[in-house]
């Protein structure tokens, strides 16, 4: 099969050298926190019981993958990059759309 200029194993090619380039920025990255890491110390920081820290860390997460996809193709880059913002502050996503930068 032919897409366009490029056909199904030029595509192949071409996706795998795209996957290649994404972990690379991604090992280049801070080894972000997982999410139960992030949500444990969030709760122990904010007073506040563990499975709320966890519910809105995981909304804010999904807030910060669609952001950072406006500088990114990747979801994988954007998920780093939304992690490594709530390690900062629990609901940075929130208070970035209310400074409406």
């Amino acid at each position: 099969m032919n897409y366009g200029s490029i056909d199904r194993e030029g595509l192949i090619i071409n996706m795998k050298k795209y996957n290649e380039r994404v972990d690379s920025i991604i090992k280049g990255l801070k080894k972000p926190k997982t999410e139960d890491e992030l949500a444990k110390k969030h709760s122990e920081e904010l007073n506040m019981p563990l499975n709320k820290a966890k519910k809105i860390l995981k909304k804010q997460i999904e807030k910060g993958e669609k952001v950072e996809q406006e500088h990114t193709t990747s979801k994988k880059v954007a998920n780093v990059i939304a992690r490594h913002h709530e390690e900062e502050k629990l609901n940075y996503y929130d208070a970035l759309a209310k400074s409406k930068l």
